[in-house]
C-alpha cells in the first residue's frame, strides 16, 4: 500500500500521483508520508510530529517513508489547509486562524482554550484534550470536510506571552505598542488593551524585533527559543494571552485510503503518541528555559515581569467576550451555548485531572518566582504526560470518526 507525499517538485519516491482526488497510488508494503509544518524540526511541535511517525512505523506492516517539510518548506502558515487538502502533503500542524474564512467555526472555538485557567503548563495538557474532544464533533469534522482535510487531534500551545524591546511593567507601559498578532483572537485582546496589532508571518518576527518594525510578539515562551528570539527580545510580560488552536490534519482521501484497523489507529494510537511528544517536549522546554543558562533563567540578561493591572484587563475582556460568544457564533454553529457547556465541562476534567498529577494549582501563581517554581517543581516529565494521556485516550480516543 502506498500514499503519495505529492512532494513538491522533486523528491524521489516510490510512485506519485497528482493530487489525493485522482487517485491512490499503490506500491505492496510501502507507505509514503509528507508531513508540513510551519515550526522547525527542534521545536516541541517537531517532537510531537517525529513521535507521530514513530508511532506509525512501529505499527505499519512495511515500510514507512516520511517526508517532512519544516519551517513552511512546503507552504506558509495561510496555505497549510489547502497543501493538505490537495494532496501535497498527507499531514500538516495547521493553525485554525490561519484559515478563518473556510473554517468559520474552528475559528470561533479560538478563545476557549484560555478556561484552562492560568496555571502554567495546564492549557497544554487539559486544552489539548479538551479541544481534540471538540474537534471529533460532526460541527467541526464536518467544516474540514469540505476542504478534503481531516482533524485527528489538537494541541494547544502554553499561553502566548510579550516578549519584548521594552520593558512592560504596567498597563500604561503596554498602550501604544505594536505587536505582532498571530490571530483574531489576539487582535482584538491586543486591541482591548490599548496596543496596536500587526500582521506579520511567524518566520518574519525575528528581523522585526531585530529592527523595531514592532515592539513585541506574542508567541509562547519555548517559540520565542524556536526563533532566536531572546537574542535581542530581552523583556518577557507573562500576560496570557490567547494560546492558538493547532489541529493536525490529514488528507481525507489519503486517510481513508488506509485499511479499516490502520485508520483506527491514526484516530487513536497516532494522536495519542502526537500529543504525548507535544506534552513531553513542551515541559523539558520551559523546564530548560528557568534551568542555569537558560534564556530566563533567574541570572540571565532577560527581564521578566508579571503586570497584574494588565493581567486584570485581559481577564476582564475575556471573562466579556466569552459572555458573548454564543451571539458570535457562525451561522453552522445551531446551539453555541451546548457547545460552550460541553466544552467548559470537558475542560474542567481535564484541569482537575492535570492539577491533581502534577500539584500545580489549578489558579497557578502570583509571581513570577511561583510560577518559576511551579514549571521546575514536576520532577518527572514523562511519567506526568504519560499518566494524562492514558487516562484521555481511554476516555476520549475513539477509532470511529462518529
Amino acid at each position: 500500500m502506498k500514499i503519495s507525499a505529492q512532494i513538491a517538485a522533486a523528491a524521489v519516491a516510490v510512485l506519485t500521483f497528482s493530487g489525493c482526488a485522482g487517485g491512490i497510488g499503490k506500491e505492496a508494503n510501502t507507505l509514503t508520508l509528507g508531513f508540513a509544518h510551519v515550526v522547525g524540526e527542534d521545536s516541541a511541535l517537531g517532537e510531537a510530529a517525529k513521535a507521530m511517525v514513530a508511532a506509525i512505523e512501529e505499527e505499519y506492516d512495511g515500510t514507512v517513508e516520511t517526508e517532512y517539510y519544516w519551517a513552511g518548506a512546503l507552504a506558509g502558515g495561510p496555505e497549510l489547509l489547502h497543501a493538505v487538502g490537495d494532496g501535497r502533503t498527507e499531514l500538516a500542524n495547521s493553525p485554525a486562524a490561519y484559515s478563518a474564512n473556510e473554517l468559520p467555526a474552528a475559528t470561533w472555538t479560538d478563545t476557549l482554550p484560555a478556561l484552562a485557567g492560568p496555571a502554567p503548563l495546564a492549557t497544554a495538557m487539559a486544552g489539548s484534550a479538551a479541544h481534540t474532544q471538540l474537534f471529533r464533533e460532526p460541527l467541526l469534522t464536518e467544516e474540514y470536510a469540505a476542504q478534503g482535510v481531516t482533524p485527528l487531534g489538537v494541541l494547544i500551545p502554553d499561553y502566548f506571552y510579550m516578549v519584548c524591546n521594552t520593558p512592560v511593567e504596567s498597563a500604561e507601559d503596554a498602550r501604544g505598542l505594536q505587536v505582532r498578532a498571530g490571530s483574531p483572537t489576539h487582535t482584538r485582546e491586543l486591541e482591548a488593551l490599548g496596543m496596536t496589532p500587526v500582521s506579520i508571518e511567524w518566520g518574519e518576527t525575528y528581523d522585526a524585533l531585530s529592527r523595531g518594525t514592532i515592539d513585541c510578539t506574542l508567541t509562547s515562551l519555548s517559540g520565542a527559543v524556536d526563533l532566536g528570539l531572546y537574542e535581542n527580545a530581552k523583556h518577557v510580560a507573562m500576560v496570557p494571552f490567547a494560546p492558538t488552536v493547532l489541529p493536525v490534519l490529514m488528507n481525507t482521501d489519503a486517510l481513508e485510503s488506509l485499511d479499516p484497523d490502520m485508520q483506527d489507529f491514526m484516530r487513536t494510537e497516532a494522536v495519542a503518541a502526537y500529543l504525548r511528544g507535544y506534552m513531553k517536549a513542551g515541559i523539558a522546554d520551559n523546564q530548560e528555559l528557568y534551568a542555569e543558562g537558560g534564556a530566563l533563567a533567574e541570572d540571565g540578561d532577560v527581564t521578566v515581569t508579571q503586570p497584574g493591572e494588565l493581567i486584570a484587563e485581559l481577564d476582564e475582556f475575556r471573562a466579556a467576550e466569552l459572555e458573548e460568544l454564543p451571539g458570535k457564533a457562525p451561522e453552522s454553529v445551531e446551539d453555541p451555548a451546548a457547545v460552550i457547556e460541553d466544552y467548559t465541562a470537558d475542560m474542567a476534567q481535564w484541569r482537575a485531572r492535570f492539577s491533581e498529577l502534577s500539584g500545580i494549582p489549578e489558579d497557578g501563581y502570583a509571581t513570577p518566582e511561583e510560577t518559576i517554581a511551579g514549571v521546575e517543581s514536576v520532577t518527572d516529565p514523562d511519567a506526568l504526560v504519560d499518566s494524562f494521556v492514558d487516562e484521555f485516550s481511554a476516555e476520549a480516543l475513539t477509532p470511529s470518526a462518529d
